[in-house]
């Protein structure tokens, strides 16, 4: 979003967003390097969403990661948060999104991996939505 703020010449207000408080914006416009054609995956990409409609009667916030082969998505519900298995796809197979791969066994490391590098975001921008979203994910199970 500060992408399409900067384009759009509007200055957010940049900052931490908590289950409690209102939306400040996270993150950095990449107006800079779209325009300059420097366009290569050279890091992980971080998404925040937070859907205006609800899912079975629960908002949510939305946190997912995207590398160069994979994205991982992973919400928070506010009520009603039955468990629900987050999103995994492997990119260079299916560019559409069509096969949700998170609860496959053979893609446990790659989610934890993913999982892993969104915490540490989470933690060095002081995302704690995007923390709990992490640690959900690093101590699951199979």
């Amino acid at each position: 979003m500060p992408t399409f703020l900067q384009a759009a010449g509007i200055q957010p207000v940049m900052g931490v967003r908590s289950y409690t408080q209102r939306l400040n914006l996270q993150g950095e416009s990449l107006l800079e390097r779209v325009s300059s054609g420097h366009d290569r995956w050279d890091r992980p990409i971080v998404i925040q969403n937070i859907p205006q409609e609800p899912i079975d009667g629960s908002l949510y916030d939305e946190r997912a990661l995207r590398t160069e082969h994979h994205k991982l998505i992973l919400r928070h519900f506010d009520s009603g948060a039955a468990f629900r298995p987050g999103e995994l796809y492997d990119l260079a197979e299916d560019p559409g999104e069509r096969n949700n791969l998170y609860a496959s066994s053979s893609y446990r490391q790659i989610r934890q991996e993913l999982a892993g590098m969104l915490r540490d975001w989470g933690q060095s921008t002081e995302d704690q939505i995007a923390v709990d979203l992490a640690d959900w994910v690093l101590m699951e199970k199979d």
